[in-house]
């Protein structure tokens, strides 16, 4: 998260907008692994510091099912983080899909890509799916315009 750095010291490089980090950080929350190339207590911000924290806590509630994708690529051969069309690949609006990734086959993500975006054209395939924010259920097969923020990171089960 944060790119490289190619100062002297880490405290001569010069850090990567904030935005920018902190929506790197939430793309890359629940992908196989994670390396911050700069702490976020750099940017001495609270709110950076309260959304990398919201993020780890993400991270650890889905840490099965990292595990579990994991041993079942190992396994079976599947990736681990697919696009939506592997779930349903009969499915137009999955096949065209490039802002969203699926962890296994039940968990949806929805990164902000967009700087300034306050909100997000999300497609949900086939089934139900719960919204963690806020624990709605939705019906798949449709898109929702969700509202966001720059503490949120769309995350989706499926129900």
């Amino acid at each position: 998260v944060g790119g490289n750095g190619y100062g002297v010291t880490i405290t001569r490089t010069r850090l990567p907008e904030r935005e920018l980090y902190i929506r790197w950080l939430q793309l890359n929350v629940l992908l196989p692994a994670i390396q911050f190339s700069f702490p976020p207590w750099l940017y001495n911000d609270e709110q950076v510091i309260r959304i990398a924290y919201k993020c780890l806590e993400i991270r650890e509630r889905y840490r099965s099912i990292l595990l579990s994708t994991a041993e079942e690529c190992v396994q079976y051969g599947t990736p681990m983080i697919r696009p939506l069309w592997f779930c349903d690949p009969y499915d137009a609006n999955s096949l065209t899909c490039e802002n969203e990734y699926m962890l296994g086959n039940n968990l949806l993500i929805a990164p902000v890509l967009e700087e300034n975006a306050n909100e997000l054209n999300i497609y949900l395939p086939q089934g139900k799916w719960k919204c963690i924010r806020d624990e709605r259920v939705y019906e798949g097969n449709q898109s929702y315009l969700f509202p966001v923020t720059i503490e949120d990171i769309p995350v989706f089960e499926r129900c």
